[in-house]
């Protein structure tokens, strides 16, 4: 809809034209009016129409030289003539000023008809012709832009080889409509952010001179991608100021970051502190698979979500890439699900191409270590049956012990995780092992306690807490009831050897 306005001293010819016609028919909205040329250029001012219908003598300000000031301003705005027959041909000459052409007063509606219907056509021309040059401007710079972070010098280049910028990039693992995401920037961001549509991403170059500034932006952007395509995106960004010619550097970064996108949750903002990472031990050993699958073994939830949280920290400060992080894991699994059907034949296990396919159809890392954790809490259950009725229950709960011995064990714990009656127990399990539970238990604990011993710079209190002991004295004492002398003796005899 075309925006219209009247200017004119006369309040009958200001009403008339108002009602002459319905002017929605013909693509009009009429949004204002005033009474002489000085209102006239305050309401152009606020309401920018497209064309005004002014009178060509008013007190003050009159239609031609408030036309003349108008036109200064570089408004594309059409403007009509009124006149009666005394300044007719002052109204033609008017015309000169690109005045679109002039109509005698009271309007004639025959007359008024035609003159809307040619100026509506040359003015949506006119805004098409507008808007495909601005199009071509924003595509030419942006172009610029692209040509920069590849490395090469141009006009842009040159213009603002002075200037700072914030540099970040978008990312999302499924195909989007990134030619949305570039026009929202557009609208809402395009006095600090210039957006680069690079085919399957978004680069965004920012004049903030904080980064507090950048970050804010960069959260309004994420929700309003939730918003759209439900579904999250990935944001990576050199976070201090780079001059122009640094942008082809930053440019390689950025790519670099987007490698390590998998890895880190979508909240992350991943910036090159973030990416520095450190090189842990690695973890993902035969015996952390045999501690896994004991934590499955005896029903230990937690125990298997501190584990997972284990694995998650160590892949985010190791780096692995994507590849390598699932290939990685699936080995693992693999190793673990062997152990388990080595110790529980009649479990059924997925594929080879079923844990490939929870492995790898995975978009974060975040989510394959939950399906995953799904997958190992499932296998908990369908095994967790031998621990009230299985014939070899005893043999599982020295298992427990021998693997769990640190925690504060005793034999109603066991009895109570077991499903057993703590009396009962106590007798079936002398019966099996020949001792009975806390014999058994003091014997595991100080059998650990010798191995950590042999090692000269730990302290006698800190095997104590190792193997379950939080009384110091009270370890004493079992030590040399049990090996025949005390842990500091045993420690100066292996350590010298």
């Amino acid at each position: 809809m075309l925006k219209v306005m009247f200017v004119d001293d006369e309040p009958i010819i200001r009403e008339g034209l108002c009602s002459i016609i319905n002017w929605e028919d013909y693509g009009y909205q009429v949004v204002g009016i005033a009474k002489n040329g000085k209102e006239g250029l305050e309401r152009i001012l606020e309401y920018h129409p497209d064309l005004v219908f002014v009178d060509i003598q008013m007190p003050g300000l009159n239609g031609i030289d408030m036309v003349k000031k108008v036109k200064e301003w570089k408004y594309n705005t059409k403007f009509v003539v009124l006149s009666g027959y005394s300044n007719f041909t002052y109204a033609q000459q008017s015309i000169r000023l690109g005045i679109e052409s002039y109509l005698l007063k009271p309007v004639d509606e025959d007359e008024l008809i035609p003159l809307l219907q040619s100026i509506k056509s040359n003015l949506l021309k006119e805004k098409r012709l507008s808007t495909q040059l601005h199009q071509y401007e924003q595509l030419k710079e942006q172009q610029e832009w692209i040509e920069i972070l590849h490395g090469k010098r141009n006009a842009l280049y040159d213009q603002n080889s002075m200037s700072n910028y914030f540099v970040c990039s978008i990312t999302c693992e499924q195909p989007i409509d990134w030619e949305n995401i570039q026009l929202y920037i557009n609208k809402y961001f395009h006095a600090n952010v210039t957006p680069l549509w690079m085919e399957q991403f978004v680069i965004c170059v920012c004049t903030f001179t904080e980064i507090e500034d950048v970050y804010c932006t960069v959260e309004e952007i994420k929700k309003y991608f939730y918003t759209l395509h439900k579904i999250s995106c990935n944001i990576q960004l050199i976070d201090e100021l780079v001059s122009m010619d640094m942008l082809s550097n930053v440019f390689q970064q950025l790519l670099e970051l987007q490698k390590y996108s998998f890895t880190f949750s979508y909240n992350t903002i991943i910036t090159p502190k973030v990416c520095k990472g450190r090189k842990d031990t690695k973890i993902l050993t035969d015996t952390f698979a045999t501690q896994l699958v004991s934590a499955m073994e005896f029903n230990n939830i937690d125990q298997i979500s501190v584990y997972m949280n284990d694995i998650q920290m160590y892949y985010e400060n190791n780096l692995y890439k994507e590849e390598r992080l699932k290939a990685d894991w699936l080995d693992f699994v693999k190793i673990v699900l062997y152990k388990l059907q080595h110790n529980h034949p009649s479990i059924p296990l997925p594929s080879n191409d079923q844990l490939v396919d929870m492995i790898y159809k995975a978009v974060k890392l975040e989510a394959m270590l939950a399906e995953s954790n799904s997958m190992m809490i499932k296998f908990t259950k369908e095994i967790n049956g031998f621990m009230s009725n299985a014939e070899n229950s005893i043999e599982q709960i020295t298992k427990y012990i021998n693997q769990y011995y640190f925690k504060d064990l005793s034999l109603k714990v066991i009895a109570e995780l077991f499903n057993y009656n703590s009396s009962y127990l106590g007798k079936k399990f002398k019966a099996y092992t020949g001792d009975y539970f806390h014999v058994y238990l003091d014997k595991v604990r100080l059998s650990h306690a010798k191995k950590l011993l042999k090692q000269p710079h730990i302290k006698v209190y800190q095997v104590s807490e190792k193997v379950g002991y939080s009384n110091i004295d009270y370890f004493y004492r079992k030590f040399k009831k049990y090996v025949g002398i005390s842990p500091k003796e045993f420690q100066k005899q292996t350590t010298l050897k």
